[in-house]
């Protein structure tokens, strides 16, 4: 067995010598170096295999190089390769170990000459990348159909052909003692708030976490409010609907190896609005906006609304209805609040299959299970089919949310809304939209009200929230935001 000898972090600030580069990747199957004699010195490429393109390797830096004539010293032949001898259209100087393995592993070549306290990096990045295409996970009917892909550049560049606009500032940093995952800041300069760039940018270089993989590691770690479940920064696989978010005065956040694209603040009355209800009429996009706020009640308060009827406010129902559920319950054993939460845990466990299984499996196991289930549970008398039609209801309701997230959050309350309802009936059910109202007052998006417009009368309530206004009358930007320029249009 090979043994294992950690890495040396004390050596990082050592000169980067060719031994000490040897050293750093050893034991390392896909570290690779290519030693030549250039006019009598010992010049060493190193470089790691799979990030860097070879074909350029070779082209544009190991043939210029045996082309060389003899330079005297080390440094000397190093200056020349830095005036130009060496075809790459990136170069840097590195004098300390850690910022050349930072850069090798970025997809650079590191050559060294001789006993050289200092040595040249030359960007050559070749490592494979999905190519863009339309995202999966939005739909798109009116609109681009580029999104964001895993790598960080190919998304920047995605977003300079949205917003050509010189001003558009990208601030880098890395985030993750082992990752070292490149992060981006978005914003325009002159137009975004700066104590809104300078809140996101702290509290990225304040992050001090061991890995940057998953989308969660970012956003539970720099959003304002830990114990909530709705989600409280914007985001998108598409590149439009970012750039719609940087123009309009927020804060981008792009993470290499993610295909996705936060935006900061995030409001509740954005994660309801869909891009579609701006490539429309505003009169059709201002009835489905409503329709969206109509069918996120109904998600959130129908099971418990029912249950709180059935169970313990029988007199409101209107008679012939009330007879109706009578007759179809008649030989159901179950408790009507056993019904209602079994049924809510049989669709979120459906839900959870087809999310899990492959897209053409997960589909058909979503759609033969809600109608196997709910019909052999109605046939079985465990179930009434008034329940069945209430979840069914419930859970269609629901999928009308454009944000998934927003839709998990709602999913959550809408169970503990059940909860309280089956013991207290329309007294729990008021309790708890009191106090989802109270916790959603207290929650603050990067100091922003999660709330806003709401919070406050104003035209926003109407133009930005409830309804789509026409975009001639759309002249200035929201005021939550605090944007340096307030005039969206003349």
């Amino acid at each position: 067995m090979i043994p294992y000898h950690p890495p040396d972090a004390g050596s990082r600030g050592e000169a980067p010598g060719a031994g000490l580069i040897k050293d750093m990747f050893r034991d390392a199957a896909d570290f690779a170096y290519r030693e030549l004699n250039i006019g009598g010195a010992a010049v060493t490429l190193f470089y790691i295999d799979g990030l860097v393109s070879s074909q350029f390797v070779a082209d544009e830096i190991i043939k210029p190089l045996c082309l060389t004539e003899s330079r005297g010293s080390p440094e000397a032949l190093l200056s020349a390769l830095w005036d130009g001898v060496v075809f790459g259209h990136s170069v840097k100087r590195r004098d300390t170990l850690g910022e050349t393995a930072d850069d090798m592993l970025a997809g650079s070549v590191a050559v060294t000459a001789g006993g050289a306290p200092w040595c040249l990096t030359f960007e050559a990045k070749g490592f494979p990348s999905r190519g863009v295409s339309e995202p999966g996970g939005e739909s798109i009917f009116k609109g681009a159909k580029d999104g964001f892909i895993e790598n960080l550049r190919t998304n920047t560049a995605l977003v300079r052909r949205k917003i050509k606009n010189p001003a558009l500032r990208f601030f880098e940093t890395t985030v993750g003692r082992q990752t070292q995952t490149a992060v981006s800041v978005v914003w325009i300069e002159g137009l975004t708030d700066p104590a809104l760039v300078d809140s996101v940018r702290g509290r990225l270089e304040a992050l001090d976490i061991d890995a940057l993989l998953y989308a969660s590691q970012l956003e539970e770690r720099v959003a304002d409010n830990k114990w909530t479940a709705f989600p409280q920064m914007l985001a998108s696989e598409r590149a439009d609907r970012f750039a719609h978010y940087v123009s309009a005065g927020r804060v981008g956040i792009l993470i290499d190896g993610l295909p996705i694209g936060y935006a900061a603040p995030g409001t509740f009355a954005e994660l309801l609005r869909a891009p579609e209800d701006y490539s429309q009429n505003y009169l059709m996009a201002s009835v489905v906006t409503l329709l969206r706020y109509a069918c996120l009640l109904i998600s959130l308060t129908l099971p418990a609304f029912y249950l709180s009827l059935v169970c313990r406010h029988q007199e409101i129902i209107p008679t012939a209805l009330a007879q109706s559920i009578i007759a179809a319950k008649q030989d159901v054993p179950l408790m009507g609040a056993f019904e209602v939460l079994g049924m809510l845990a049989a669709f979120e466990i459906l839900l959870e299959a087809g999310m899990r299984l492959p897209k053409p499996i997960g589909q058909t196991v979503s759609i033969v299970g809600a109608l196997v289930v709910g019909q052999a549970a109605v046939e079985a008398k465990f179930v009434s089919p008034a329940v069945v039609i209430v979840i069914a209801m419930t859970g269609i309701a629901g999928f009308t949310s454009p944000n998934q997230d927003l839709s998990a959050a709602i999913r959550v309350w809408r169970i503990a809304l059940t909860v309280l309802a089956a013991p207290l009936g329309l007294f729990g059910l008021c309790i708890g939209c009191v106090w989802l109202l109270f916790h959603l007052t207290g929650v603050e998006s990067f100091g922003v009200s999660y709330l806003s417009p709401f919070e406050r009368s104003s035209r926003d309530t109407l133009t930005r929230a409830l309804f789509r206004a026409p975009l001639r009358l759309n002249r200035f930007r929201e005021r939550a935001l605090n944007t340096l320029n307030k005039r969206n249009q003349p």
